[in-house]
C-alpha cells in the first residue's frame, strides 16, 4: 500500500478505534490474514454497524479493510469524498454489470495487493435466529476466476451493541463482540473448471455453511442444515404524505387509517421526507395516482440512485398524452426502459397485509428486472410471475 494510504488509514484508525472501543470489545478467538498480496474475507451480516466491526479486525489482523460500495454513494457529496479517500471500490447495479464487476474488483486487489471484505449474504440476515443465508456468487467469482485467497469469517455479539434493523447504539453495558477468521477455503476441488453459475452455486453454498459454521461454534450452537433462502422480510421504507401516518408506521408498526387492525412487519418504516425514502434504495415501488405521476417524478429528480430499478404500481394512461406509466417514467423521469418494471394483480391491499394467498405479474423489457423484482416480491403467501409484455400488462390492468 502507498505511504500516503498508510497515513490515511492510520489517521482514521487513532480516531475510530478508541470511539468503538469504548462502546464494544472485539476480542479475535483465533485466526489471520496473509501479510501481503491479495485476499477476500467473507463475513456473515446482522446488524447495520457489521462492517466498522469487520474492518477494526482486518485492521487489527494488520491489513487494510475494503468494502464494495454502490456507486451512488460516491455521488453523495461529502460521503463520495471519503469514500475515495478510504480506496472503497464503486459498484453499479445495472445487470449487465454484474459479471463484469467481480472481475474487475479482482483486478483492481490483485495489482494492489489489497484485501477486500465481502459480504455474501449481500443484506441483513433474513433468518429469524440470525444465522446465516444463502449467498450471491460474488466473492466466490472473484476468488475462483482470479485465485484470490478467500477467508470465511464470523461475529457474534454485535447486535447488542446495534440490533438487526435498529438504528440505534446500546452502549450500556459495554458490548462483546467475539471474532472468528478461518482458515484459507481451499477451492481445488472447483478449480480447473469451467466458472459456470452452476460452480459458483455449489461453491458459495459450501462458502456459507463454512461462515453458518464459525457462527455456531461462537454461539455455541449447530447451525440449520438448510440455511434461509433470503426470500424473507425485505428492509422498507414507505413515504407517506402525512407525518402523523409515518409516524404511527414507524412508532406502532400500524397504519389505523388504511389498513386498521393490522400488524405492520417489524422491518418496514416510513417517512414523509421522499429524498430520505428514496436515498440508496435499489428498488422504488410508486403507487400514486397516475395523472399525478409526472408531478412526482419531478420531485424526485435527482434523487433516485442511477442503478435502481423502479417499479410502477400505477393503472391507467396520462390524460392529454395517452402515454402508459412506464412511459411517463421514461419521458419524464428519464429512466432507462430497462431499469423499470410494472406490477399488474389484480390485488387488494387489505388482503394481502391479511396474508391471504395471491399472485401478480412483474414485466419489464429486461427479464433480469423482472426476475429482480419477482423475488424481492415472492413470499409464502403472495407468487409474483414474471413476462416481458409490458404493453399487455400494463393495459391488462386497466381494462
Amino acid at each position: 500500500m502507498r505511504r500516503s494510504a498508510q497515513i490515511r488509514w492510520r489517521l482514521i484508525a487513532a480516531i475510530v478505534i478508541p470511539v468503538f472501543g469504548a462502546m464494544a470489545r472485539i476480542r479475535i478467538t483465533r485466526g489471520s490474514l496473509p501479510a501481503k498480496g491479495p485476499f477476500i474475507i467473507s463475513p456473515n451480516h446482522y446488524s447495520e454497524i457489521d462492517p466498522i466491526v469487520m474492518g477494526i479486525v482486518v485492521w487489527k489482523l494488520r491489513r487494510t479493510p475494503r468494502f464494495f460500495a454502490k456507486a451512488s454513494l460516491f455521488r453523495v457529496p461529502g460521503l463520495g469524498t471519503l469514500m475515495r479517500f478510504t480506496g472503497q471500490i464503486p459498484v453499479e447495479r445495472n445487470s449487465s454489470m454484474k459479471t463484469s464487476e467481480p472481475l474487475e474488483a479482482a483486478k483492481i486487489l490483485t495489482s494492489q495487493g489489497s484485501g477486500l471484505i465481502v459480504y455474501p449474504e449481500g443484506t441483513l440476515t433474513k433468518d429469524a435466529d440470525m444465522w446465516p443465508m444463502t449467498g450471491k456468487l460474488g466473492a466466490m467469482r472473484m476468488a475462483l476466476q482470479s485465485d484470490i485467497p478467500l477467508f470465511p469469517a464470523a461475529h457474534w455479539g454485535t447486535h447488542k451493541l446495534m440490533g438487526r434493523y435498529s438504528k440505534k447504539i446500546t452502549v450500556i453495558p459495554r458490548s462483546q463482540i467475539h471474532v472468528i477468521v478461518g482458515q484459507e477455503m481451499d477451492l481445488s476441488v472447483y478449480r480447473g473448471k469451467p466458472v459456470t453459475t452452476e460452480l459458483l452455486e455449489r461453491a458459495t453454498e459450501d462458502l456459507m455453511h463454512h461462515i453458518a459454521a464459525l457462527v455456531g461454534e461462537l454461539r455455541g450452537e449447530n447451525p440449520p442444515a438448510k440455511l434461509h433462502d433470503g426470500r424473507g422480510e425485505s428492509e422498507v421504507t414507505l413515504w407517506a404524505r402525512r407525518s402523523e401516518i409515518a409516524r404511527e408506521i414507524r412508532e406502532s408498526n400500524r397504519n389505523s387509517d388504511y389498513l386498521p387492525g393490522i400488524n405492520l412487519p417489524a422491518a418496514l418504516s416510513a417517512t414523509d421526507n421522499l429524498e430520505a425514502c428514496v436515498a440508496g434504495a435499489s428498488q422504488v415501488y410508486i403507487a400514486v395516482p397516475s395523472q399525478h405521476l409526472r408531478h412526482n417524478l419531478e420531485a424526485l429528480a435527482g434523487t433516485l440512485a442511477s442503478d435502481a430499478i423502479v417499479i410502477s404500481l400505477m393503472k391507467g394512461v396520462e390524460a392529454g398524452t395517452g402515454l402508459r406509466m412506464s412511459e411517463v417514467l421514461t419521458a419524464a423521469g428519464g429512466i432507462a426502459p430497462h431499469r423499470i418494471a410494472v406490477v399488474s394483480g389484480p390485488n387488494l391491499a387489505l388482503e394481502i397485509a391479511r396474508e391471504q394467498p395471491t399472485a401478480a405479474v412483474a414485466s419489464s423489457v429486461s427479464p433480469d428486472t423482472a426476475r429482480e423484482v419477482a423475488t424481492a416480491a415472492t413470499n409464502h403467501y403472495f407468487k409474483t410471475f414474471t413476462n416481458t409484455d409490458v404493453v399487455g400488462t400494463e393495459f391488462g390492468g386497466v381494462l
